[in-house]
């Protein structure tokens, strides 16, 4: 273990990957989030998240602090496909009030707990995967599904 330690610390990542290590963090592509909005395995408030941080480009905090009735309304200021919309609503489910992304109790979920969530079902972080809408939509044509 101890040479394991002093070999990352004297090897710079470029070496740690080339000797086997794996590969720097690029994130989800477009077709890696179709997969995940789609698979149904994962939990509807995860997959709705993601399609917000995706397509909305909303910070993890800023979609933490939304309410039910911030997606109930026919206003929509987050631009989002009717597929997130489906999911949002599907989390949501019978609640009209509250947090939008809830602990069974009620309360309002952390940034901790649906950061553990999102990464143990879709191996990507809440950042990795905002990072890479932003670059998506940077890319070139935008595919839409709405």
């Amino acid at each position: 273990m101890h040479d394991e330690a002093e070999a990352a610390r004297n090897n710079p990542p470029e070496q740690a990957h080339q000797a086997g290590a794996s590969a720097p963090h690029e994130g989800p592509s477009a077709s890696d989030i179709e997969a995940l909005l789609t698979n149904e395995a994962i939990p509807a408030h995860v997959r709705s998240l993601v399609g917000l941080l995706w397509e909305g480009n909303v910070k993890l905090d800023d979609a933490l602090a939304l309410n039910v009735g911030d997606i109930t309304h026919t206003r929509r200021e987050i631009p989002v496909s009717e597929q997130t919309l489906r999911l949002l609503r599907e989390a949501i489910g019978d609640r009209e009030q509250g947090p939008l992304f809830a602990t069974p109790s009620g309360r309002r979920m952390s940034r901790g707990a649906i950061s553990t969530q999102v990464r143990s079902t879709t191996r990507y972080g809440a950042h990795d995967i905002r990072l890479g809408g932003h670059r998506d939509r940077h890319s070139g044509p935008r595919r839409s599904s709405r």
